[in-house]
């Protein structure tokens, strides 16, 4: 399950409310851990680096996950 909308809205606390509930796990953000060790300026050339690190952190969720990932 995507949870889409804009920044600092509740998105991952929500995720991770949905993930309890439904008893599974939720993914990682990775754009903001990459974001808070790099610095918060990005670039357009950052954005295909967080979407192979998004990407791998949802695959690593659905190994874990018992049927769906918030």
């Amino acid at each position: 399950v995507c949870l889409f909308g804009c920044e600092s809205t509740g998105k991952t606390q929500l995720a991770e409310q949905l993930a309890r509930h439904f008893n599974t796990v939720a993914s990682e953000e990775y754009a903001r851990t990459w974001f808070t060790f790099h610095g918060d300026q990005g670039t357009l050339a950052d954005i295909p680096k967080t979407a192979r690190g998004q990407w791998a952190a949802n695959r690593a969720a659905e190994l874990l996950a018992p049927e769906v990932v918030f």
